[in-house]
């Protein structure tokens, strides 16, 4: 496959997930694809991934993916985009906050035979929970509100 034809399922796919009508994810997932996230997340094969989807439509009303950037080489792919809603529903044990989301993410997808095979994505889970009301927005990674009171991340 190209990179052009790549991106196109990456499209492909953001626009299936905002229909919510997972019917065809199939199409574009290789049977064991695998999504990992830098909050820990991690979801295996076609199921794994229909999951993953339905936990966060069923979190956030209004649930909504929209592409910022889309960047091919090779067999990767690389995408900056938005993920937006309100938080009407539990979310990995958080329970509705009523509160609206705009998170910005970035990640790399693999690809096999025209199929994604991994993909990883990195976002800010401080920036989420300050914007779904669970922490401070005074709370800083290394402040005195910090967990750890910062001392685990100052410089030796």
């Amino acid at each position: 496959m190209t990179t052009k034809e790549n991106k196109e399922v990456v499209r492909r796919m953001m626009n299936i997930i905002n229909s919510g009508d997972l019917s065809n994810v199939g199409e574009m997932l290789d049977d064991s694809y695998v999504y990992r996230s830098s909050a820990g997340e991690e979801y295996r094969g076609v199921d794994g991934a229909k999951s993953l989807v339905n936990d966060y439509r069923q979190a956030f009303d209004n649930f909504e993916l929209s592409l910022e950037e889309l960047v091919a080489e090779g067999d990767k792919v690389f995408m900056l985009y938005r993920q937006t809603g309100t938080h009407t529903g539990d979310l990995m044990g958080l329970e509705a906050t009523n509160q609206d989301m705009d998170l910005l993410i970035s990640g790399l997808i693999t690809f096999k035979n025209g199929k994604m095979v991994e993909q990883f994505d990195t976002f800010d889970t401080l920036e989420l929970m300050k914007q779904l009301g669970v922490v401070s927005e005074e709370v800083r990674p290394g402040g005195a509100e910090w967990p750890t009171g910062g001392t685990q991340l100052r410089p030796q």
